[in-house]
């Protein structure tokens, strides 16, 4: 599966992707580690490693749908999104998303996002998709609203290892994603 818009790809993560995703997420540590429990100070290749056998894992088993989200001409890595934590007798999914610091600001993250829902929506027949962000992940939060998003509800969740912390839970249905 891979979907195009005007420079922004999705498709699975391939074992040749770990070099790029090691490189990226070490450049952009600063901005994502806050918010991501996996992007620590001592992320190396084995990480990235594991995270591209997990992703392909996950395909395998329908589990959870990770994207590489990559430059539609160069195939250069960007960042990651996905669909996780499926209830296939709800018929949802959560939504992640992230872009590498040098691809900050370029609309990569709601692009990518944008395709990964539809995706959701086209080829799972999911009704729901959750975007979960913390309340002061501004740029999370914008990607949210400008997927359509509306927002549900705080909940308490343990998230990077911190305990319990406000979530905000925002919904997107298939009528919001053009």
């Amino acid at each position: 599966m891979a979907e195009d818009t005007a420079h922004v790809h999705i498709r699975p993560w391939r074992v040749e992707d770990v070099d790029a995703l090691y490189r990226l997420v070490r450049e952009s540590h600063a901005s994502l580690s806050r918010w991501l429990a996996w992007c620590h100070a001592d992320y190396g290749l084995d990480d990235a490693r594991r995270w591209i056998d997990h992703s392909l894992a996950s395909w395998q088993a329908r589990s959870a749908f990770p994207f590489a989200v990559v430059d539609a001409g160069a195939e250069t890595l960007l960042g990651s999104t996905g669909l996780s934590q499926l209830d296939d007798s709800q018929k949802v999914a959560n939504l992640g998303y992230w872009v590498g610091t040098p691809f900050v600001g370029q609309g990569i993250a709601t692009e990518a996002a944008r395709q990964a829902a539809r995706f959701g929506f086209d080829q799972l027949g999911l009704q729901r998709i959750l975007v979960r962000v913390l309340p002061d992940n501004h740029a999370s939060l914008a990607v949210a609203r400008k997927l359509g998003a509306r927002y549900e509800s705080t909940v308490q969740d343990p998230i990077h290892g911190h305990g319990a912390q406000d979530i905000l839970v925002h919904a997107l249905t298939a009528s919001d994603i053009p």
